[in-house]
């Protein structure tokens, strides 16, 4: 398993086990595998822009990624959760006026 930087570990210490997750702009998935992979998280979703972005956390993910605990959504920002569907939503690889926008239009 890949270890995470130090911020993405400051992240990961907020969750607590049992709750279900959502990375928004989650890249190569580093942060949603290493709570899913360590018990923490039963159910993460992974989410980034565009298919081509998710790829990336795809690949990481390998053979886990046909698991029902694990899921892959294209969209943008907080379009592609449900409402209540997650305990914890992470929007933290990206810049600060693109959160204040996703977090505003929701």
């Amino acid at each position: 398993m890949k270890k995470l930087t130090d911020r993405l570990q400051l992240i990961a210490d907020e969750i607590e086990k049992g709750e279900t997750m959502a990375d928004i702009g989650t890249d190569h998935g580093f942060l949603p595998l290493y709570l899913w992979k360590t018990g923490i998280s039963p159910h993460v979703i992974m989410c980034d822009i565009s298919e081509p972005s998710l790829a990336k956390a795809k690949g990481a993910a390998g053979a886990y990624q046909f698991g029902r605990e694990l899921a892959f959504r294209a969209g943008d920002g907080l379009d592609v959760l449900e409402s209540g569907e997650v305990d914890d939503v992470v929007i933290a690889g990206m810049g600060g006026f693109l959160i204040i926008s996703i977090l505003s239009s929701d």
